[in-house]
């Protein structure tokens, strides 16, 4: 991430409250991204946690933070993750161009730069690996393939689960925004259409099918695009200027981004 790019997303995150859900370990995220005012969700959603910012939030009805510790639903499977991660390092050192990525609740087994047809080799290994578990599945990414427990959890659960814990799910006047461009953010883009809570922007550079509503091109295109949210946030137009807090979040401290109200 640029810095650039590190500033804009940091404004949009003291304005709504804002999310990163990856499919890599929360906390190889927070490394990356650096930014302590974001909602982190690893894994695919299923490791959660809130801005590390002291002092905001409003108090939901039971007078305590939703997000006071990490939430992650499927904790139990961390043994038999890393066995798992264990066994795809030992399957796939002689495959060249290979490696293997451990996620804290999935493993990522990459091929982008694998020669010829030897990305063949590195879902085989993963499907044999999955097929002695009645617990695991193996799903698909670019360049990659991942090993996740059987869990009804992913990118769309997650942001689901963000906007309830958040307080925001019954309010009529809130938008979620999510932007992505794996096939695993299509959970997402799904969530939002069905429950018509908010819209998907797809990015990518080609034409594909997608259940996003709109698409941008690159990387540019999504910063350009959050700068006209942060102007836009100023306008009296921005709700969270009436109640600027919700559940683990202030407006102009801590988390911002992929909610708020229009």
């Amino acid at each position: 991430m640029s810095e650039e790019m590190r500033n804009v997303v940091r404004s949009v995150a003291r304005a709504f409250p804002t999310a990163i859900i990856s499919g890599r370990g929360r906390e190889k995220v927070e490394g990356f991204v650096k930014l302590k005012e974001l909602f982190y969700a690893g894994s695919h959603g299923m490791d959660i946690a809130g801005p590390r910012v002291e002092g905001t939030g409003c108090q939901n009805g039971n007078g305590t933070d939703a997000f006071q510790n990490a939430f992650q639903p499927a904790a139990h499977f961390r043994p038999l993750i890393d066995d798992i991660y264990e066994q795809l390092r030992e399957r796939l050192k002689g495959i060249p161009g290979s490696s293997v990525e451990h996620n804290n609740f999935c493993v990522s087994a990459h091929f982008r730069n694998c020669p010829g047809e030897a990305w063949q080799d590195v879902v085989s290994a993963v499907e044999d690996v999955v097929a002695m578990h009645d617990d695991l599945r193996m799903t698909r990414g670019r360049k990659v393939v991942e090993v996740r427990p059987k869990v009804d959890w992913h990118k769309g659960t997650a942001l689901r689960h963000l906007v309830e814990a958040l307080g925001l799910a019954q309010q009529p006047d809130v938008v979620a925004i999510y932007v992505g461009d794996d096939h695993t953010d299509e959970d997402a883009f799904r969530t939002l259409e069905e429950t018509q809570q908010g819209f998907g922007i797809l990015v990518s550079t080609r034409p594909k099918p997608t259940r996003a509503r709109f698409t941008v091109r690159d990387p540019a295109c999504v910063q350009a695009f959050l700068s006209r949210v942060v102007d836009w946030a100023q306008s009296p137009s921005n709700g969270w200027h009436v109640k600027p807090c919700c559940t683990g979040w202030s407006m102009g401290a801590a988390a911002g981004g992929g909610a708020g109200p229009r």
